[in-house]
């Protein structure tokens, strides 16, 4: 169990100096050849049960996938259940087929032949292999994997009833803050940006800054200057999940966004150029500047 934390870069580490040299393999029961690197006791999963695992798919040293990409929250795996059947070739979908032989704690390379495939997938015409790291990082029944789901929806419901707890002193926080930027108070704390963008960061946030592709999640609530709120996602409670540069959103926020990173809290003032323009939107007069406060909570 204490490999679990390092046991990519392990894996990335032995499959690569390997090249070219005899490996030792062993073989899935639909014949697929793989090689161990942490090979622990314990029973394999069975149809029915629940996985955790991490998985990259590689082009020799290249990661063409990788499952720790594709995470918003704060873990290093994926949930997923256990199905092993026969795809139409007669043989068994091969990383399933790897975790039938695995348990908590292995990890092993996967070799996949690509001559056996009518098409070889994008990124792999010259190539012969495509290569799956896998880790089984641990395996719950179905009654474990439900009581799970079950204390995390508790755990949300909880979480949410204090998001919207928190709502009137968002508000509060954005009606003097807008009041102290129209006297002029908060001046020497604010950024404008090249477009006009203004904003203050309430509290620095860590990691990556936010860039066009990423998906976000955020708690926001906008208002009028004189504080009169049109939006505002502490009324459900959770967190809106937003695709930066796709430009569903107003400029002012995409733009925004692209100085917070993850735990980032914010505050902008938004003119109308970067907002709803002349035109105006349902309760936004025309010619509005409008302020927005943010909090980032994930970035994937």
């Amino acid at each position: 169990m204490r490999y679990y934390l390092t046991i990519i870069p392990i894996i990335i580490l032995l499959t690569v100096t390997a090249c070219g040299q005899e490996e030792k393999f062993e073989y899935t029961p639909s014949g697929y050849p793989i090689v161990f690197h942490i090979n622990e006791e314990g029973a394999s999963p069975k149809q029915g049960d629940f996985i955790h695992f991490r998985m990259h798919i590689r082009n020799q040293d290249s990661i063409v996938h990788s499952t720790q990409k594709n995470q918003v929250e704060k873990k290093d795996y994926i949930t997923a259940p256990f199905i092993l059947h026969k795809t139409l070739q007669g043989k068994a979908v091969p990383q399933m087929d790897a975790f039938s032989i695995m348990s908590a704690g292995d990890s092993v390379t996967l070799h996949y032949r690509l001559d056996t495939l009518a098409r070889k997938p994008d990124k792999f015409e010259n190539s012969d292999y495509m290569y799956y790291d896998l880790v089984l990082v641990n395996v719950l029944s179905s009654e474990e994997h439900s009581t799970n789901v079950q204390e995390k929806e508790r755990e949300r419901i909880i979480k949410r009833k204090a998001e919207r707890a928190r709502e009137p002193a968002v508000a509060q926080l954005v009606k003097e803050t807008a009041a102290a930027y129209k006297t002029g108070e908060i001046k020497d704390k604010i950024t404008t940006s090249k477009s006009g963008l203004k904003y203050m960061i309430l509290q620095e946030g860590e990691g990556d800054y936010i860039r066009d592709a990423n998906y976000v999640k955020a708690q926001f609530y906008g208002a009028l200057l004189d504080g009169t709120s049109f939006e505002s996602s502490f009324k459900i409670g959770d967190p809106v999940e937003i695709l930066i540069g796709e430009r569903k959103l107003i400029p002012g926020l995409e733009e925004l966004f692209k100085y917070t990173n993850v735990n980032t809290r914010a505050i902008a003032f938004i003119p109308p150029s970067l907002a709803y323009g002349k035109e105006g939107s349902g309760p936004i007069p025309p010619d509005s500047e409008i302020v927005f406060y943010v909090e980032v909570v994930g970035i994937r």
